[in-house]
Parts: structure tokens; sequence; C-alpha cells
């Protein structure tokens, strides 16, 4: 298998190529399904993409919109496009009934996005949730594929994805035993109408399998003189599922926090040492916690009133109130705590800002709190591992959870921290 270590510097302008997702099929659809999802007669084999078009070479590569594309023929086109709709015809009464908003970007709940994967996976399909990291549905062809790719060997797999806004998108990997190629189409709602948006063709300069299920991937893209920002072309998709009470933690209570605008996950404190917290700067990821809703800043706000900032923060850490009014920015003048919004004023964006946590460990400690040993999964850099953390928590009776204390594990290059408020 084609192995690599990545390491990049932490500071990285680009633009990120947002395919997302991953695949499992290869076949074409054959068969009507009803608005209500049933009457699917199945999945019928045909010869792959691969036997009518063969690899093309690197040479005539179309650079447009960040992607180095390869030519795509009718056929493909067409047979990639049936099976999007086919699969869009499988969930279509799951979309009608989701809740649209009333924004002019149409998003659907996590939830939506679920039953729509899950649908698909009963075709037969190999399917996901678009950036989800849960892993997929059907995986196994996903799995073969990439143990078989690592010994060198020739094959092909497909996999679904379900895009926030409830549209498809169908991820086909073929690799000839020495290169690999994506050949990726997208499909989206008019009204409730299926519509293909386009099918492109790009080599994957590089790729890994993890140890965790990760399947990495870096498709080629333009480099300076061509363009003239750096073009970040590495994408994710975990294959191998995430156990199941990891993934609930995950999504209700680390997802959430994150590693962008505070240290809670990224320093080393418990609570004898708490004067490190960027107190100020996490209470707007830990109101949501409460509430279930974000808080409602406006421009004229400049600081927190101290007994929400109080009660938000001491409900979710070990503090006390009196600590707070030391180790956090107070103003006692008018009874409130600084806060400022993330700008370009106190906030230098950092690749290592966009990992998203993951749960690699649960034990359970004797005096009943629990020990989450967590990985940050960062796609701008293509690792699933930047570096690791042990979180201390203590799940309570209604709920809810209490963060105890954090400790870097395994370091990377985490940058110095800049305080959002000094």
């Amino acid at each position: 298998m084609k192995k690599r270590v990545v390491l990049m510097g932490m500071m990285i302008v680009g633009i990120v190529i947002g395919l997302g997702g991953s695949v499992g099929c290869g076949g074409r659809m054959e068969g009507k399904v009803g608005e209500d999802g049933a009457g699917i007669e199945g999945v019928t084999q045909t010869p792959g993409r691969g036997e009518e078009t063969g690899f093309y070479p690197l040479t005539g590569t179309e650079e447009d919109e960040g992607v180095c594309r390869l030519p795509v023929s009718d056929g493909e086109k067409e047979q990639a496009a049936s099976e999007c709709v086919f699969v869009m015809d499988a969930v279509r009464d799951i979309y009608e009934r989701a809740d649209k908003g009333t924004a002019a970007n149409i998003v659907i709940s996590r939830s939506d996005r679920e039953l729509m994967a899950e649908r698909i996976g009963e075709t037969g399909e190999a399917a996901v949730v678009a950036d989800s990291g849960d892993g997929i549905g059907n995986g196994g062809g996903m799995e073969e594929f990439l143990d078989g790719a690592g010994k060198g060997q020739r094959g092909e797999t497909a996999v679904f994805e379900v895009h926030g806004d409830g549209g498809i998108g169908q991820k086909w990997f073929r690799f000839d035993g020495e290169r690999m190629e994506l050949l990726y189409t997208c499909a989206v709602w008019d009204g409730f109408v299926p519509v293909v948006n386009e099918t492109v063709r790009m080599e994957v300069k590089d790729w890994s399998y993890t140890e965790k299920g990760w399947f990495i991937y870096e498709l080629r893209v333009p480099e300076p003189p061509v363009v003239s920002e750096v073009v970040n072309g590495f994408e994710m998709i975990r294959v191998k599922p995430v156990e199941e009470r990891a993934r609930e933690i995950m999504r209700e209570f680390l997802e959430p926090v994150g590693y962008q605008g505070h240290n809670l996950f990224s320093s080393d404190w418990d609570g004898e040492h708490l004067d490190g917290l960027d107190f100020n700067g996490l209470f707007e990821y830990m109101y949501p916690l409460k509430y279930n809703h974000a808080y409602e800043f406006s421009e004229e706000t400049r600081g927190i009133p101290a007994p929400m900032f109080e009660g938000v923060l001491t409900e979710f850490l070990p503090v006390s109130r009196e600590q707070l009014k030391e180790f956090a920015v107070f103003e006692e003048q008018d009874n409130c705590y600084g806060w400022a919004a993330l700008s370009c004023g106190n906030y230098t964006p950092k690749a290592f800002d966009t990992s998203k946590p993951e749960i690699n460990g649960i034990s359970e400690n004797p005096d009943g709190t629990v020990s989450l040993t967590v990985d940050a999964v960062c796609q701008i850099l293509g690792t699933d591992r930047l570096f690791t953390h042990e979180l201390r928590v203590r799940f309570t009776d209604d709920g809810s959870i209490r963060f105890l204390g954090n400790r870097v594990l395994m370091p990377a290059e985490v940058p110095d921290y800049q305080y959002r408020v000094r």
C-alpha cells in the first residue's frame, strides 16, 4: 500500500476541494422505485467503467476550478447519472418530508441525512453522510477494495454520500495496480426532481488506509505558478463505523465544542490548574450545550452579563464564580465578562483549528469519572491523528457532561494559543 507521512505547516492558505464522502458499488442499477421507496428490484452488475475507457495518461489534463480533470466518456456520464437518479428516487419521500427551513440555501437535519443514507443502504449500495466521520454503511466493498489495492490488486468500488442540502454524490474509485482514479458525480434537487450537475474524473495522487479505518487520499491539483494560491487536495472517508457510544458522545458533547476559538482540548489543565484556560472564548461553545441554541450576539455585544457567563461555565467546568472573576477577563464596573468575535484582529486561521474530535478509547475510572482518548482528525492536513489528548469527564444524572481535565498525550506542533480577549 502506498504509505505517506503527513507533515505540513500548521498555517495553510488554501482552497479545500469539498467533495467529501465515500463509495462501494460499481455496477449499473436497474428497476424503479416509488415515492415511498418501495419496489426496488435490486442491482445488476455490468462491466466496470474502466473496461470501456481504460486509464487516461496524465498529459492533457484540464486545470479547471482548482482540480486537474481527466476526460470522461459520454457512456460513463450516462451510467453515473442513472445511478445517482436511482438512489435519489429511493430517498425522495424522506427528502420531501424533511424540514428545509426558510433560507435560500437548504440544509436538512443530520437525522434526515442519516435516514437517507440508511435507505440507500437498503438498496444494497454503500452510503455515508458526507463529512460525518461516522463510517460507511455497507462498507465491506470499500474495505476489500482498499485491502486489495494495498497489495497491488486491481479493483473498483463506489459509495454514495448524502450532502447537507439533501443532494447525493457518487464517488467511484478504480485502481489499476499502480494508479488510482476518482470519478465523481453530483446530483441535486430541483424542487423534488433530481438533477445531475456534473461528472468529473480526477487522479488520486497519493493515498493510505489507516489502522483506524480512514481512507485518506490526495487529489492531483494545480500548483503554482498555474494558480496563485495553494490548493489543498486532501479528502478523507471513514470506512469503518465508529463504536456507537463513542459516536453519541462525540456528536452531543465534543463536536459542538471542537478546536476553534478556545484551548479546552489543546492544553493541559485540571481543577487545580485553571488559570491558562480561555474562559472568555469558551462561553460561546458551552452555552449551546446548556440551551441547545447559540447565544445571540449582536454587533453591540461587548460583554456577557456575569450571571449568564458564570451560570454556564460553572455548570460544565470545575470552576467557581470567584475563580472566573480571577482567571477570566472580568469588567467589575459593568458586572460582565469580556467578549469579542473571532476576527483578523484576534484570530489567525490555522489548519489545526479545523480538526474534529474523534474518540479512540473510553475507560471508566474508580471515582465514577470517564477518561476519553481523543484524536484530532484534520482533513486539511490529511491525517486522522494530528494529535491525541485525554479528556476526563463526568456524565451527570440528567444526561449532561462536566469537563474535569485534559492532557495532551501525543503532541503535534500545536500552535501557541491566541487569546481572544486580554
